[in-house]
């Protein structure tokens, strides 16, 4: 049975007040349980496309249907997308205003009408889903890291339990292992439950691990979209190969028949490995 269509995009376009359009006939379809990437150089309209899920920009034209029903119908459907698509901006200073972390997260809950002890509860839930020491909920947003200010971000929206979540450029600035822990909790969350992610990456590379499908924007329109290997490979897109994709192309030229589709370090590891095993057995070293 196919996963339930949670966001499906259709022709959106969208336009500046000053007129010059930043989206252009985008159509997406993002099921449940998947991982899509928005990709693109500079002012090709990621960041805009992701603030058009949730209702924070109206559509010039086309629609954005959440579970099947156009969220800029009415004022019913735009509150649940506000409430089902949760939204982390590239600069977490822009989401954080509360005295203390603990109340910043906590506004969702208690917007959505919780008592104290539920809203308690999933703040402590939010917290752990971002990775955030406990410590930190006492501690003004402003004294914190901007690796912690991203998790805090993060945690506010993780605490209205939105079944999509859209990230902008959420690991910018990490180092690799914050990035890399921070990947494991996204899918952690996704796996929790019939949930999708949609992931603005200025490094497509760093996320492709977690990543089903990309969306690659030109000038505000589809340059290509599909099955993130098959994408990636292709030139439309107008993205660099990544890494461990120029490694099979180079062993390929020498005569190692390697997989292309393989993103992962680790991954590639193992299939390297075993080809190599493969290859001493059938020679009987």
């Amino acid at each position: 049975m196919a996963a339930e269509t949670l966001l499906r995009l259709e022709n959106l376009s969208y336009s500046y007040p000053g007129g010059a359009a930043a989206l252009s006939a985008v159509n997406l379809e993002i099921r449940a349980g998947e991982t899509w990437l928005v990709a693109g150089p500079p002012g090709s309209g990621k960041s805009t496309l992701l603030r058009c899920l949730n209702g924070l920009l109206r559509p010039a034209g086309g629609r954005i249907l959440l579970r099947g029903a156009d969220i800029n119908l009415n004022k019913k459907t735009l509150r649940a997308a506000r409430t089902e698509v949760g939204l982390a901006l590239q600069f977490p200073e822009q989401q954080l205003f509360a005295p203390t972390v603990g109340e910043d997260i906590a506004f969702a809950p208690r917007a959505q009408g919780l008592d104290a002890a539920a809203t308690a509860a999933r703040v402590e839930e939010a917290r752990l889903a971002a990775g955030l020491p406990a410590a930190v909920l006492a501690r003004p947003p402003q004294s914190l890291s901007g690796g912690e200010k991203r998790r805090a971000a993060l945690a506010g929206v993780l605490a209205a339990r939105p079944s999509v979540l859209a990230l902008d450029e959420p690991l910018a600035g990490l180092d690799p292992l914050t990035a890399r822990q921070l990947l494991t909790r996204l899918r952690h969350w996704r796996e929790g439950g019939e949930r999708a992610l949609i992931i603005v990456a200025h490094d497509v590379e760093e996320a492709a691990p977690l990543a089903d499908g990309l969306l690659a924007l030109r000038a505000g329109k589809t340059a290509a979209a599909g099955p993130l290997p098959q994408i990636l490979l292709g030139e439309e897109a107008g993205l660099p190969p990544p890494v461990m994709v120029q490694l099979a192309q180079a062993l390929r030229r020498r005569g190692l028949p390697v997989r292309q589709d393989i993103l992962g370090v680790d991954e590639m590891a193992a299939h390297l490995l075993a080809r190599l095993t493969a290859g001493k057995d059938e020679n009987g070293v």
